[in-house]
């Protein structure tokens, strides 16, 4: 029996009984995506402290980022499958509370190994957030704000890593980079806790779903390579992804260990990239919906020669360069790196076919964390290698400029809508 002959099993969608006033469901969204950002960026906030007391390499510390991000290439594509079939709330409930859990057991984490454990668990949980949160404001949101909205919901994942990165390093160095962790699952825990009871699931359409298989998955990759665009954006938003765990990796640690700033003034620095990238998520994508009338891929232009731009301009910092010349760079990685996800989570949101989009978010990330997976620990052998964090810029800015260039040239260059 043929493919195309085989019965096909599908799954209905529900329709949800009620609506939830579009605010509150925006708000709550957002909150998960702050405890994503809790999460991910909090890890990295920590490295000063771990690197000290385990006397790990930059290698190492590359390597911890990667398993954050290893098992979740797989688990991506299982939690995008399973919030177009489970809903939102279910997966994100589970997800938020499995997390805080973890990040409670980093009491335990007395060795390198325990702690690549309990990272690797984290990452495999936490792969579901994006695709939940990308399927909710999708279905909750109309089309001409969707841009914004969607900025707005990645907003918080950079507002989260904001917050913790000038928490963290004070917590660590009262009580220990342990405690820091325990107080991050707490915050987490609180989340989770808020959205258990608050949240609705959006009103759904009845279109079939096909049941996850290694079929449906390949089909949709198919698509995906078929469809100039959206493959286009994979690459971009795949390689700024990595681009932005490795400013995440290195960045606190290049100021600490070659500018030598205290991890207080360091982390501050760190913060004030995070709260300009989530300004930067939410205005890029107003830019995007209301002065480029949902043209995505000339802001995804935009952002990529920002980013470039900033990392050369870090090979170029020296410990003379002084403080505000940290704040400049800060902001241009807000605005370039830490600012990508909600303008190319919204063009694939458009991009994909409206049945699977969890199932293309999933495969999307699971290219974006491929980048974050191999990239990390590469750039830290570089920086053990050389002694230095500037040919690591350098060749970011080069990765940066290569993929913009491949936008600029063969994508077409239109509104999404």
């Amino acid at each position: 029996m043929t493919e195309s002959s085989a019965p096909k099993v599908v799954i209905t969608r529900k329709l949800a009984t009620a609506a939830q006033p579009v605010g509150i469901a925006v708000a709550l969204i957002l909150s998960a995506q702050i405890a994503e950002g809790f999460v991910l960026q909090g890890v990295p906030v920590l490295y000063p402290f771990i690197q000290g007391e385990l006397e790990l390499s930059s290698s190492q510390i590359g390597m911890i980022t990667s398993t954050l991000q290893l098992v979740s290439v797989v688990t991506c594509l299982v939690g995008g499958w399973l919030v177009d079939i489970q809903g939102v709330k279910r997966v994100l409930v589970f997800t938020l509370f499995s997390i805080g859990g973890v990040l409670l057991m980093f009491l335990m984490a007395g060795s390198f190994a325990v702690l690549l454990l309990l990272v690797a668990l984290i990452g495999a949980i936490e792969a579901s957030i994006y695709p939940a949160t990308t399927r909710a404001i999708k279905d909750t949101v109309p089309q001409r704000v969707l841009g914004f909205i969607m900025s707005l919901k990645q907003m918080g994942y950079m507002a989260g890593g904001a917050i913790i990165a000038a928490i963290l390093p004070v917590v660590a160095l009262a009580w220990g980079w342990r405690a820091a962790a325990v107080v991050t699952g707490g915050m987490v825990l609180a989340v989770a806790f808020t959205f258990l009871l608050a949240y609705r699931n959006p009103p759904q359409s009845s279109e079939p779903l096909q049941r996850f298989s290694l079929a449906s998955l390949k089909r949709t990759a198919g698509v995906i390579a078929r469809h100039r665009q959206l493959l286009l954006v994979m690459f971009w938003s795949a390689l700024l992804a990595g681009l932005q765990w490795v400013f995440m990796s290195y960045f606190l640690l290049f100021q600490v260990r070659q500018l030598q700033l205290s991890p207080i003034m360091a982390g501050g620095v760190l913060a004030v990239a995070q709260i300009t990238g989530a300004v930067g998520r939410v205005s890029w994508g107003a830019v995007s919906d209301f002065v480029f009338k949902g043209n995505r891929t000339v802001v995804m232009v935009i952002i990529g020669l920002i980013a470039a731009a900033a990392f050369f301009a870090a090979s170029l910092v020296t410990a003379g360069s002084g403080m505000v010349v940290m704040y400049l760079l800060a902001v241009a990685f807000g605005l370039s790196v830490q600012a990508t996800a909600g303008i190319y989570t919204a063009a694939i949101s458009e991009l994909a076919e409206p049945q699977q989009i969890g199932t293309t978010v999933g495969v999307v990330n699971t290219a974006q964390r491929g980048t974050i997976v191999i990239l990390p620990p590469l750039f830290g052998w570089l920086i053990d290698a050389t002694g230095s964090y500037d040919i690591c810029w350098q060749l970011a800015a080069a990765l940066a400029t290569v993929a913009t260039i491949a936008l600029v040239i063969f994508a077409r260059v239109k509104p999404a809508r």
